[in-house]
C-alpha cells in the first residue's frame, strides 16, 4: 500500500511539476534567442502583458506553457542584455542606455564628431514645426470631401522614414534604403525626436552615402514602422492635397502616443488640412490599385468591434475616396495582420501575390487570395492581372513572414527587401519581369515581420511643390 501511496505521490509531484518545468525551458528558449539575433523587437516598450501577446500571439501553441509571470522575467533578462530605455512608454528620460547603446562602432566616433553629449540625449522634445501647432487647419472626424488617396505606383516627391535609433545594427541598412529613394527621384525625409540625434544621424548618413538629397525632421515618434502610424496624404482633382490620420493601434499599447501625434505635426508642417479617420486602422493593412478599390484584411474589424462591416467599408470609401472595398481573409496566427505583406499592385491591373511552398503553414491563404482576386475585375470591368511571387523559404518559422512583396514603389523603382538567400535574385527578375525600370536590394533579413514597406511612407508628387518649395 504505501509503495502505492509513494507512486502516486510521485506522479502527482511530476504532473504538477511539468509546467514549472516547460515554463522555465520556454522562458530559457526565448532569452536565448533574443541574444541570437540583433535586437528588431522593441523589447524597451514592452510590458510583462504586451510582450506575453507577443509570445504567443507568434507561436500559439506556447501559451500553454509560458505564463505572464515567466514573460516578466524573460522580458527582464532580455532588457539587461540590451542598453535601450527601459522607460520610453512612460515618456521618462534614460539618455545614459541610449548614449551607451550608440557608442558603440561606428557610431561612438560620430557621437565623439558632432560632440553629443550624453545629457543631450533625451530621448524625446517637442517638435519645432515649420509653423505653429495651433494654426493646424483641423477638421476633426469629418472626410475631406472630393479627395482620393493615389496609388502607391503613382510619381511620389518624398518618403518618409522614421530613424531606427534603438537598434543599431540597423543604421547601415537604413541608409542604403535613403541612398535608393534618392536614386529613384525622391526625397528621403527622415524623423528623429531630439536636435540631438539630429547631428548624429545628419553626420552618419553624410559618412554612409554622402551628400545626398535628404532631409531631416524633428518629430518624435516611438518606433520605426511608420508605415501604420504615419500620414495618408489624399487629392482632389484641383491637385490640391490633405491628410488623413488613421488612429494607430488599441491603447493597450500607451507608448505609441508619439506615433499618432507625429501626424499632426507633419500636417503643420506640409500646410495640409488634417483628418482624423474615426476607425483604428494601420496604414499596412490598406491597399489601393488605383481605380477606386481598397483591399484589406479583416483585421480592422479586432480592432473596431462596435462598428459592422458596412460602416467600416463606408468610413473607407468617404476618407479614401474609394468606390469599393474588398475584406480579404487575414493569416492565421500572423500578429500583423496586414495586407501588404501579401499583395501589392505594380499598376492599376497587375496585382503581386505572395506565394509559398505547400508545405507552409499560410501557403493555401495565400493562394485562396490569389484566387479570390483572379476572379475579379476593377471598377472599369478590366480584369486583374495576378501574378505570384515567392515568399523567402528561410521564413516558414513560427510568426514569421519574410516577403518580397512588403516592397516600395519609389518613381518606377521597386526597392525590394533581400534576405541573403538565394530567392532575392529571383524576386529580383520577377519585377524586372512585371516593367519595373530598376530594382534597388536592400538587406532586412533581421527582421521576420515589416519589411521596406512597413518601415516606409510615401509622400505623393505635389506635396512639396505645392506647400513648402524652399523648406523640403
Amino acid at each position: 500500500m504505501g509503495l502505492i501511496v509513494g507512486a502516486l505521490f510521485g506522479a502527482a509531484i511530476a504532473f504538477l511539476a511539468t509546467p514549472l518545468i516547460m515554463n522555465w525551458y520556454v522562458r530559457r528558449e526565448i532569452v536565448a534567442h533574443f541574444r541570437n539575433q540583433p535586437l528588431t523587437v522593441p523589447v524597451h516598450l514592452h510590458t510583462p502583458d504586451s510582450f506575453h501577446r507577443l509570445v504567443t500571439e507568434s507561436s500559439p501553441t506556447l501559451a500553454r506553457w509560458i505564463t505572464v509571470s515567466a514573460c516578466a522575467k524573460a522580458l527582464s533578462e532580455i532588457k539587461a542584455d540590451f542598453t535601450t530605455p527601459d522607460h520610453v512608454n512612460q515618456f521618462q528620460t534614460n539618455a545614459s542606455d541610449l548614449y551607451a547603446s550608440l557608442k558603440d562602432e561606428p557610431l561612438g566616433e560620430i557621437l565623439d564628431e558632432v560632440g553629443v553629449s550624453q545629457q543631450q540625449l533625451s530621448p524625446f522634445q517637442a517638435s519645432r514645426s515649420l509653423r505653429p501647432i495651433e494654426q493646424l487647419i483641423f477638421s476633426g472626424a469629418e472626410p475631406p470631401e472630393g479627395f482620393h488617396l493615389p496609388a502607391e505606383y503613382e510619381s511620389l516627391d518624398a518618403v518618409l522614414l522614421s530613424w531606427p535609433t534603438h537598434y543599431p545594427t540597423r543604421w547601415a541598412p537604413h541608409a542604403a534604403l535613403a541612398k535608393a529613394i534618392f536614386e529613384a527621384g525622391a526625397k528621403p525625409i527622415i524623423l528623429v525626436s531630439t536636435e540631438a540625434l539630429a547631428s548624429i544621424v545628419q553626420a552618419f548618413l553624410s559618412r554612409e552615402i554622402g551628400a545626398q538629397d535628404f532631409r531631416i525632421l524633428i518629430i518624435p515618434t516611438d518606433d520605426v514602422w511608420i508605415r501604420d502610424y504615419g500620414p495618408h496624404f489624399v487629392k482632389n482633382t484641383d491637385g490640391e492635397f490633405a491628410l488623413v490620420a488613421s488612429p494607430f493601434v488599441p491603447t493597450e499599447h500607451p507608448y505609441q502616443k508619439h506615433d499618432n501625434n507625429s501626424q499632426l505635426e507633419l500636417a503643420a508642417i506640409f500646410g495640409v488640412p488634417f483628418h482624423r479617420l474615426p476607425l483604428i486602422m494601420e496604414g499596412g493593412n490598406l491597399v489601393t490599385d488605383g481605380c477606386g478599390t481598397a483591399f484589406m484584411f479583416d483585421s480592422v474589424f479586432y480592432h473596431n468591434p462596435e462598428l459592422n462591416e458596412r460602416t467600416i467599408e463606408e468610413l473607407i470609401c468617404r476618407f479614401f475616396g474609394m468606390r469599393r472595398v474588398v475584406f480579404l481573409p487575414s493569416l492565421k496566427d500572423e500578429i500583423t495582420g496586414h495586407c501588404d505583406m501579401v499583395l501589392k499592385f505594380i499598376n492599376n491591373l497587375t496585382v503581386v501575390v505572395a506565394e509559398a511552398p505547400k508545405t507552409h503553414k499560410w501557403a493555401s491563404s495565400f493562394d485562396l487570395i490569389a484566387s479570390q482576386i483572379d476572379q475579379m475585375s476593377n471598377l472599369n470591368h478590366d480584369a486583374y492581372n495576378v501574378q505570384r511571387l515567392p515568399i523567402c523559404e528561410a521564413s516558414n518559422t513560427p510568426g514569421s513572414l519574410w516577403s518580397y512583396v512588403n516592397s516600395l514603389t519609389v518613381n518606377e523603382t521597386i526597392i525590394m527587401p533581400a534576405f541573403e538567400a538565394e530567392s532575392d535574385d529571383i524576386a529580383e527578375q520577377k519585377y524586372y519581369s512585371l516593367g519595373a525600370k530598376h530594382v534597388t536590394k536592400v538587406n532586412f533579413r533581421d527582421f521576420p515581420l515589416g519589411a521596406i514597406h512597413c518601415q516606409s511612407k510615401e509622400v505623393p508628387s505635389g506635396v512639396l511643390k505645392s506647400f513648402i518649395p524652399n523648406k523640403l
